[in-house]
């Protein structure tokens, strides 16, 4: 099974950061601990897998693979087709990757980083998470918005809601899997939920609205047509932060690691990235020092 990373551009160059979903720097402390974390986020995976393949933007390009040098075994410069698309919408350029792939893959994030190749049982998964959620506070406000806000809401997230008023949902600091026929039709589904209410998204917190057509989406598929949803992580419908946030054992102890929204503004957590990164690969660690002194990145 290939590993897939994709990069769109547009959200990382926003003036600003507005929400804790926002993803100007990646979402990160600082533009330097956004270059840190996609460059050890592909070591790793490259470390593990022989196969990691890039889908991005030509500004993408010029970033990853020019100036940082990440040797990625394939790149598809592909994602300007959906610059049209508000850069508050960050999870689009996720989606557009998804829908071309055509064979089993898994997505994975450039904010997770791995000190070890995952159990081999996942690449026969008929469909792969980060880990499945339940009860996330956040979710709650952002569907309410959206059930009172737009016009379109798929059958399948309405069905949801009217099952189970607790929701669940999934991460997909990894996704993917082997049923390329249902992730290419939730990829259709997730854009027209997107599409059918462009000219309504400014009603609602859009940064929130990513994890709605992505994650929550994906999980009331998955739920309404009975699919075998694989986790990567042990802690299934747990969600626990310290698994994904917890540098202090690497590599012995703790072998998986992604920092998300509010973890990304600590420093500590910045730290330990710059730090991993210096240790293990100084080479690639002192080049984004070097780029970033000269102001070419």
């Amino acid at each position: 099974m290939k590993i897939v990373q994709s990069f769109w551009s547009k959200p990382s160059l926003k003036f600003k950061n507005l929400n804790d979903f926002d993803r100007f720097n990646g979402g990160w402390l600082d533009k330097r601990y956004n270059f840190m974390s996609w460059t050890l986020s592909f070591l790793q995976l490259n470390k593990f897998y022989d196969r990691v393949e890039l889908v991005t933007d030509a500004e993408g390009k010029a970033l990853l693979i020019d100036k940082l040098n990440l040797p990625y075994s394939a790149v598809n410069v592909t994602l300007e087709k959906v610059n049209h698309y508000h850069n508050d919408l960050w999870a689009i350029g996720k989606l557009y990757t998804y829908s071309i792939q055509d064979e089993p893959f898994m997505h994975i994030d450039g904010d997770v980083f791995i000190w070890k190749k995952f159990d081999e049982s996942i690449n026969s998964a008929p469909l792969i998470v980060q880990n499945l959620d339940a009860d996330l506070p956040f979710y709650y406000p952002i569907l309410n918005e959206v059930e009172e806000n737009l016009t379109y809401i798929p059958t399948v997230v309405k069905k949801q809601r009217q099952k189970n008023r607790i929701v669940h949902s999934c991460n997909a600091g990894v996704f993917g899997g082997n049923d390329i026929a249902f992730l290419k039709e939730y990829c259709k589904k997730a854009f027209q939920f997107v599409d059918e209410n462009l000219e309504n998204l400014d009603r609602i917190n859009v940064g929130y609205f990513n994890c709605i057509y992505e994650q929550y989406l994906f999980y009331c598929m998955s739920d309404y047509h009975n699919k075998d949803v694989r986790s990567v992580l042990n802690d299934l419908d747990k969600g626990v932060e310290g698994v994904k946030i917890d540098f202090n054992g690497v590599p012995s102890k703790v072998t998986y690691a992604h920092p998300a929204n509010y973890a990304k503004k600590s420093e500590t957590i910045c730290n330990h990235i710059e730090h991993r990164l210096q240790m293990d690969y100084p080479e690639h660690y002192f080049r984004v020092l070097d780029l970033l002194d000269s102001h070419k990145i």
